[in-house]
């Protein structure tokens, strides 16, 4: 009996699904599924009633699960405990987070951190190509993005939240007036934007920025000049309702869109990062506590 089976059968019945778990795992399908086999084979019973709309204790399952849910509770609560205590277990992580990043992102992050001693983490603000770049070359863990992975392999993206998009615009702004905006309103308007040249990006049936490459655009690494040619009615840009730099801006209003464009985020890692267990680990935590926050 190993540390692992044990750990994919609690996952198994907390999801209460083997493909959920998986996916949770960032393992395959096969892999749970053997590992649990073999748990079961060791133990000389069924812990797990397999079926189409996931897994269901056994008798015997429901016994086990009960003793060894507290002791993996508490297994986990000393293996923190030693990497707090122990420099050596200290991960170094860094945390890139996109140029236009407010208050609330970084806030997240930092109360992440503070949650977990047993890393040494660094947040790092940067473009989309420089974070691209650090995460290929290694020198970069994870990065918060609002952008997908391109086509790429070296790549890896899970969307751990996702919000109406809204449009900023000055109070002097015609648009202000409106209730609800649409694409071609979007259109005749000057676009601020930190990501240049991405357009119109479909993804898993939705859509985010609802502009052309070719329209008017003023693109910037720094959000804050962005901000400040919003504040003087020099154009719109879009963005979430829970951007505190945009809500602490008394002549901006925030117009939701009619089209249901979506404002999401992702938290990209590297293939290289993802392949070496203890980030692995990261990234799962990670992930589960954006889901929640963000």
């Amino acid at each position: 009996m190993e540390i692992q089976q044990l750990k994919y059968f609690v996952s198994a019945v907390e999801y209460g699904s083997i493909v959920k778990a998986s996916q949770a795992l960032f393992i395959t399908r096969q892999t749970i599924s053997a590992a649990l086999t073999q748990l079961e084979n060791e133990l000389g019973f069924s812990l797990l009633e397999r079926g189409k709309n996931g897994v269901e204790l056994t008798n015997e399952g429901r016994l086990f699960y009960d003793r060894i849910a507290r002791q993996f509770d508490e297994f986990n609560q000393i293996e923190k405990e030693m990497r707090e205590f122990s420099s050596q277990y200290r991960l170094p992580i860094k945390l890139g987070i996109v140029s236009w990043a407010d208050q609330r992102e970084v806030a997240i992050f930092e109360n992440w951190i503070q949650e977990h001693p047993e890393v040494q983490a660094e947040i790092l603000f940067l473009s989309g190509k420089q974070s691209n770049a650090m995460l290929k070359q290694g020198e970069l863990h994870f990065c918060l993005t609002t952008m997908p992975s391109e086509a790429n392999l070296n790549f890896t993206s899970e969307q751990v939240a996702e919000y109406p998009l809204m449009l900023a615009v000055h109070k002097a702004n015609p648009l202000a007036q409106k209730t609800v905006v649409t694409a071609q309103d979007f259109h005749t308007q000057t676009i601020l934007t930190t990501t240049l040249g991405y357009g119109t990006l479909e993804y898993t049936g939705q859509k985010w920025m609802p502009f052309e490459p070719e329209q008017r655009q003023i693109c910037s690494e720094d959000p804050l000049y962005l901000y400040s040619l919003l504040a003087i009615n020099r154009g719109v840009m879009a963005c979430h309702g829970l951007n505190t730099l945009i809500n602490q801006m008394r002549d901006i209003r925030l117009i939701p869109f009619s089209d249901g464009f979506t404002f999401p985020y992702f938290l990209r890692t590297s293939s290289a990062t993802m392949r070496k267990r203890q980030y692995d680990e990261v990234a799962r935590e990670l992930i589960r506590y954006l889901k929640q926050n963000l």
